[in-house]
């Protein structure tokens, strides 16, 4: 789809978050700006609302060194593409960012608390990528919520499970039970946190909430919106295309922090 959109000098956007093919879609960068188009990857809920906290709280922090996202997405579903993705995700191996390189760790390590005090685990995510090019900061890990005891069978079996969710997900084409009321979606809270750092000890924490996971990819109307109205060029993560400020465009979403000089402890809309 992205070559043919070259081909065709269209601008391109997609919701994937695989970090391998976010990578190949910014790789894409000469070829995107020799036809005057863009190539825009991860424009869907986890990175949009990852990258742009992590850009906003890194800049509270002079010279950053380290980054820790924590993301806690509450959906209605898996949809098959999403569950083929955590397969690829579970096979290929974990990831963090060492140094400004991308260095393969074991799937699930290391194992941490956010400031909420539940439990995350590492996982190989598009937000590594996406969060160093906006934020320039050398070590980052990402990770979702996973007990300890979880982690430890997931470094052990990985491979296995990736390969069972994929065959699983290869023999559906819709989601799985029935959909949940509106009153259930309407009480789903996603939540990321953000905790940045310096080598003087200097630290943010910061926390964005919104809604359902699949109603947040409403960011990619946005996006899209936006480009209509202002032509981008290259291959850009969200924040470089659209800004910092972009998730909290998308209501209903909240941002807060550990900064008493934050000022955006509001919800918007």
């Amino acid at each position: 789809m992205r070559a043919a959109c070259l081909d065709a000098r269209c601008s391109y956007l997609d919701v994937n978050a695989s970090v391998d093919d976010f990578r190949e879609a910014l790789a894409c960068d000469e070829a995107a700006r020799a036809r005057a188009v863009a190539v825009i990857p991860g424009v869907g809920y986890g990175v949009v609302f990852g990258e742009c906290l992590a850009a906003r709280a890194t800049r509270r922090v002079p010279g950053a060194t380290y980054l820790r996202l924590s993301l806690a997405t509450q959906t209605e579903g898996r949809s098959r593409a999403a569950t083929l993705s955590i397969a690829a995700a579970l096979t290929r191996g974990g990831l963090e960012l060492q140094d400004g390189e991308l260095r393969n760790r074991l799937m699930a390590f290391p194992t941490w608390r956010a400031p909420n005090q539940q439990r995350f685990a590492a996982m190989p995510m598009a937000e590594l990528v996406a969060a160093h090019r906006s934020t320039d900061v050398p070590n980052i890990v990402a990770g979702i919520p996973m007990s300890g005891a979880a982690a430890m069978v997931v470094r052990a079996t990985a491979t296995w499970i990736g390969k069972v969710l994929a065959h699983a997900a290869a023999r559906r084409s819709g989601p799985v039970g029935p959909a949940p009321s509106a009153a259930t979606l309407e009480g789903m809270r996603s939540r990321i946190w953000v905790e940045v750092r310096n080598d003087e000890g200097a630290t943010v924490a910061a926390m964005l909430e919104t809604g359902e996971g699949y109603r947040a990819a409403a960011a990619t109307v946005e996006a899209v919106e936006s480009l209509l109205h202002t032509p981008r060029i290259g291959a850009l993560t969200p924040v470089q295309a659209f800004g910092g400020d972009f998730a909290l465009g998308v209501a209903p979403t909240f941002r807060s922090s550990s900064d008493d000089d934050d000022e955006d402890g509001a919800r918007i809309g």
